[in-house]
């Protein structure tokens, strides 16, 4: 597995253009998801005590999804993440930002 870095503006980009992703797909590359973003994030459910689950209302002036019920996550920018490789692992390093 490869990992890399991604960020909003990629992901909006290449993920929510499916007419120019699937124009990539030629021989050898029939593939259209290695064009993609792919993004990796966290996501959690949170059912309080009274058994209710709580929601965020996602912006109206954001990209993808606006209005919508989500739930609470989110990931690192780009800029507060350096891998660290070795021969049997792939650290993540998060450092605050500037």
């Amino acid at each position: 597995m490869e990992w890399g870095l991604t960020d909003y503006k990629t992901y909006l980009g290449l993920c929510s253009r499916c007419d120019v992703v699937s124009s990539l797909a030629t021989p050898p590359n029939q593939d259209t998801t290695i064009y993609l973003s792919n993004k990796i994030g966290v996501a959690g459910a949170l059912l309080t005590a009274d058994d209710k689950v709580c929601f965020l209302k996602r912006s109206s002036v954001v990209g993808a999804y606006p209005n919508m019920l989500d739930v609470p996550g989110g990931h690192p920018e780009p800029e507060v993440i350096h891998f660290v490789r070795n021969k049997n692992a792939i650290l993540v390093m998060l450092t605050e930002l500037p």
